[in-house]
């Protein structure tokens, strides 16, 4: 978990250092959290109005950890044993792949593109000058108009997502990382 100086903290919540050191000495802090976490929101259209802001779960309550607490006990469903997984994949292909080529990557070195509707293109450039490139289609329907990376298909949503980027394609709710290597 990330921790903030004061001055951070204070910057990320619009208040004044001896205001931020006022509501933690009082313990109000979590009302701070709630409130910054709503503002960051007012930016998307459906939660520009203050009504629909506070439908957005109190990150500092006990029902919200509740309710985004994981539940071991649900791993016997084979739709929670796959995407345990998938997560574990992820994490795995990040640890294995992607960390040993952060060191050195330059700031602001990734670059975004949209893709027919609901598609999108994201490539960063890394440490190592290798190319990290996410592809996905946000939406139900396939979608054309895609293009295959450079380099070698990390992970995909699914066996063919691969080989249909080649044609230019991407299903419904496809996502696929691929890595080119410097050589």
């Amino acid at each position: 978990m990330r921790t903030y100086t004061v001055s951070e903290a204070a910057e990320l919540t619009g208040l004044s250092r001896k205001a931020l050191a006022r509501r933690i000495e009082r313990g109000s802090l979590r009302c701070v959290v709630r409130d910054g976490r709503r503002r960051e929101f007012a930016k998307f259209p459906e939660f520009s109005s203050e009504q629909a802001r506070a439908r957005i779960p109190d990150p500092n309550a006990p029902e919200t950890f509740a309710a985004y607490k994981l539940r071991w006990n649900e791993l016997s469903d084979p739709t929670h044993r796959r995407r345990l997984e998938a997560v574990r994949e992820l994490l795995r292909l990040r640890f294995q792949q992607i960390v040993p080529r952060l060191a050195g990557s330059p700031g602001g070195a990734a670059s975004y593109r949209r893709v027919a509707e609901r598609g999108l293109a994201v490539e960063w450039q890394l440490g190592d000058g290798s190319r990290l490139t996410l592809v996905a289609n946000l939406g139900e329907v396939a979608a054309v108009g895609f293009e295959r990376p450079q380099g070698d298909l990390l992970w995909s949503t699914g066996p063919n997502v691969g080989s249909d980027l080649g044609r230019g394609a991407m299903p419904g709710w496809g996502v696929a990382f691929f890595l080119a290597l410097v050589r």
